[in-house]
């Protein structure tokens, strides 16, 4: 197995930038997203701190994963280097792992379409952000 080098700062900044997308995103479709999961402002009060612990500890663990996953497709393609070799390994991880589960999940759980087209809007975004920090550091 080939050794990663990980590169802790383009981690950091990977993190803060998903947290920024998430902040933007969820704010300007904030509507939108009450909506499709069937709650109001005021129910969102409580829990906050929690989801925003949770989202770091994502964000990092995805961070230090999509780093190996880029480090391994630039070792397959050392042709492709820098900000689109991360952009284009998030995409296909992205559309390869976080799209089919998330229809398995909102077809089998009766989901919102709106709620699964937000999400993945986002999800995409994000891992495509942090894939070009991620790749640009290495």
């Amino acid at each position: 197995m080939m050794d990663v080098t990980i590169n802790w700062m383009a981690i950091l900044y990977s993190v803060i930038a998903a947290m920024v997308i998430g902040a933007v995103w969820y704010g300007v479709f904030s509507e939108a997203w009450l909506k499709a999961v069937g709650k109001k402002k005021e129910d969102l009060k409580e829990g906050q701190t929690m989801g925003y612990v949770i989202s770091t500890i994502t964000a990092l663990v995805g961070a230090y994963i999509l780093t190996h996953f880029i480090a391994y497709a630039g070792a397959a393609n050392p042709e492709s280097t820098g900000a689109m070799l991360g952009a284009t390994t998030a995409f296909w991880g992205w559309l390869g792992f976080v799209v089919p589960y998330a229809l398995m999940a909102t077809a089998w759980e009766g989901r919102s379409w709106n709620l699964f087209w937000l999400n993945m809007g986002h999800q995409l975004l994000t891992l495509v952000v942090m894939g070009m920090i991620l790749a640009s550091m290495m």
